[in-house]
């Protein structure tokens, strides 16, 4: 709350106290594992004790190996082929050792990674996000890391805004933080001052509940180097109580860290940069006042022309009243030194320039000393565009931070020196004064709310008998590929069987690749099947070592199809011209024609007719035909069909199928039918 009132100040300080985390782990292992100790050597002493198994002699121990089995070491002694090392032991023990890692690995607490560690004693700055006194770190605190700080600032100096003025200033903060990822932290910030000015009336003004709210993103872009960004909201209180949301601020800025502790050869060092941007909105918070006061003038001259109405210099500094916004510049460097195991120590110097940036667009009143002078009258304040950079707040900050033996606990000190804006002839009317100096204070702590550390596992080692096992017998796949038998063109989906072998079948990709189970090596006969072709065998051999194996399976068009009356050819047989001698190029058809007839042993008796054209003798074209029926009756009864299935004849130039005398009519009539006469049940 803001107040332009006489009131008596008073700051709270709030002691945190805290309790440790325990835990408790214990560890039943040992019990079970001396209980496992205990019975083996109970077992061995058994020749002691005057068992049975005391009596027994070479003959026995063999008898013991074979029934309860050999351990690794007797084994190699029995066998000599296990006596060396060979390849599978080299394996298994690459296994166990990379499956120790992992354990390791799964029992490793984060914080003992010195990063880790490093960044866990990362402080609170004064508003407070982690980084220096007044700059930020680029990255943040371990996920779960959970901050709260008490800050404390004075200052007095006589003479400062006006002569004589006897100024002094106490305030405090209180910020907590928390890193609610690796890369993201959120923090907030309570605010609350007091100055007395004894030109002042009256001479105190308190601001009480300014708070901050703001997040913070960023992470290592190496070991070394991060880079982050900041947001944050700057929530004024007004005249009374809460927010004035017409004075809310916005701020960014852009963060570079190197942290040259993660180099391999380590340096104590820790530079950062910042750079920045405010938007500034404190000028709204009086402008009612300002009003007001004008209003009260009893002779007032045009507003643009008048000052007497405007907050004085006093005011303006106790408020935190600013008429533009700011461009931030800040560098800085810490060395944080480790006096002992659990002591730090960290000198840390920093440097940051606000150049004001007249956004607002704020035209500046200036009231010569004299008419057409160029000095302001005594008292007065001038204006930032004849000041220029004597004016911009550039403060020095000189610190120190240690971290005792309380982990978690810290404790700084800083003081801030005013560079330029903090004399009086550097007073202006957009501006708050800077200090000349000003002593900061801070006690902070930091929770790991990742709870109780990971106990190392505990090991054990035991040597166990175990039966080597033998390695499987090699095995290999068939990849194949199925074409279209003369063109070469993938058959998609065909359905590979296997014949021989029990295994389920398979079906070919859209390219007509399939890839089988594992076979024990010998051959592998596969019956393929696909839609509008004709089935085929496909035969690969999988050899002794179980190498995978590539065949390509070709089937044919089918161009035999069995109806309920005839069996269709889709293409016609060829014969030598004038003759019944089939050619070669007709011997497929051929095939096709004998397999249809073998898988459908139902069709008792078909006749194999012949058929010619109109050109020619009658009587001649009627034997041609007899002759052809009867030759592919004779080609077929060679391929394994049963004579007494099959009966040939010729029509000639009888049953024509197109009654036409051009070259296509007639060669559709000469062709060879297969009609089925007679079928069993």
């Amino acid at each position: 709350m803001r107040s332009l009132a006489s009131l008596a100040a008073a700051l709270s300080v709030c002691v945190l106290s805290t309790l440790p985390a325990t835990a408790q782990f214990e560890d039943e292992f040992d019990d079970e594992f001396e209980e496992e100790v205990g019975n083996e050597t109970s077992v061995e002493n058994g020749a002691a004790s005057g068992d049975d198994t005391s009596a027994r002699g070479e003959d026995s121990d063999e008898d013991s190996l074979g029934e309860a089995g050999v351990s690794a070491q007797d084994a190699a002694e029995t066998d000599g082929s296990l006596g060396e090392r060979g390849p599978l032991d080299e394996d298994a023990n690459e296994d166990a050792n990379a499956n120790e890692d992992a354990n390791e690995d799964a029992y490793a607490d984060p914080r003992d990674d010195p990063a880790d560690a490093r960044r866990f004693r990362m402080f609170n700055t004064f508003l407070g996000p982690t980084g220096g006194i007044h700059l930020l770190d680029a990255h943040g605190a371990p996920a779960g890391t959970f901050r709260v700080q008490l800050g404390i600032e004075f200052f007095a100096k006589d003479g400062f805004l006006f002569p004589n003025d006897a100024h002094s200033r106490v305030g405090g903060t209180f910020s907590v933080s928390l890193a609610v990822h690796d890369l993201v932290e959120v923090y907030g910030s309570l605010i609350s001052y007091a100055n007395s000015n004894a030109q002042e009336f009256p001479d105190l003004l308190i601001v009480l509940g300014d708070a901050v709210l703001g997040t913070k993103v960023g992470g290592f872009v190496s070991p070394v180097l991060s880079v982050g960004g900041d947001l944050r909201l700057n929530l004024p209180t007004g005249s009374g109580l809460g927010v004035a949301a017409r004075g809310i601020g916005l701020a960014f800025r852009g963060m570079l860290s190197a942290d040259l502790r993660a180099l391999d050869d380590p340096k104590p060092l820790i530079v950062r940069a910042n750079l920045g941007y405010t938007f500034d909105r404190s000028e709204r918070l009086v402008r009612g006042v300002e009003r007001e006061r004008y209003e009260l003038l009893t002779d007032p001259r045009p507003r643009q022309d008048e000052t007497r109405h405007l907050i004085s210099r006093v005011e303006r500094y106790a408020l935190s009243i600013h008429r533009t916004d700011f461009f931030h510049l800040g560098a800085g460097l810490e060395v944080p030194l480790q006096a002992r195991d659990d002591i730090f120590i960290s000198p840390l110097l920093e440097w940051n320039l606000d150049v004001p940036v007249n956004r607002q667009g704020y035209d500046c009143p200036f009231v010569p000393a004299e008419p057409g002078g160029s000095e302001p009258a005594p008292g007065d304040d001038d204006c930032l565009a004849r000041t220029g950079f004597r004016s911009f707040p550039m403060s020095l900050t000189l610190g120190v931070r240690v971290q005792p033996v309380v982990r978690g606990l810290g404790l700084w000190l800083g003081l801030d020196v005013g560079l330029t804006g903090q004399r009086r002839s550097a007073a202006v009317r957009e501006l708050a004064q800077n200090e000349p100096w000003r002593l900061l204070l801070g006690l902070s702590y930091a929770h790991d709310a990742r709870g109780p550390r990971i106990p190392p596992p505990i090991v054990r080692e035991r040597e166990v008998p175990v039966e080597v096992p033998q390695p499987p017998p090699p095995r290999g796949r068939v990849r194949g590929r199925v074409v279209a038998k003369g063109e070469g063109t993938p058959v998609p989906h065909a359905i590979v069987r296997f014949e021989e072998r029990d295994a389920t079948a398979l079906q070919a990709d859209d390219e007509g690749r399939f890839v089988t189970y594992a076979f024990d090596p010998g051959p592998v006969r596969m019956r393929i099947e696909a839609e509008g072709m004709h089935p085929s065998v496909c035969e690969a051999n999988i050899d002794e070592e179980g190498h995978d194996v590539r065949v390509t399976c070709e089937l044919e068009q089918q161009l035999v199809n069995v109806e309920e009356e005839q069996v269709v050819i889709l293409e016609q047989i060829q014969f030598a011209f004038d003759s019944a001698e089939i050619l070669p190029a007709s011997f497929g058809l051929m095939a096709q024609i004998a397999q249809a007839l073998r898988e459908n042993p139902q069709i008792r008796l078909v006749e194999i007719q012949g058929h010619t054209d109109d050109q020619g003798a009658y009587e001649y074209n009627e034997d041609l035909s007899q002759r052809r029926a009867e030759s592919v009756k004779r080609w077929l009864v060679e391929h394994g069909i049963e004579e007494s299935r099959l009966r040939a004849r010729g029509y000639g130039e009888s049953r024509p199928l197109v009654n036409d005398t051009t070259d296509e009519a007639r060669a559709r009539n000469r062709r060879v039918e297969f009609r089925i006469l007679e079928r069993s049940e």
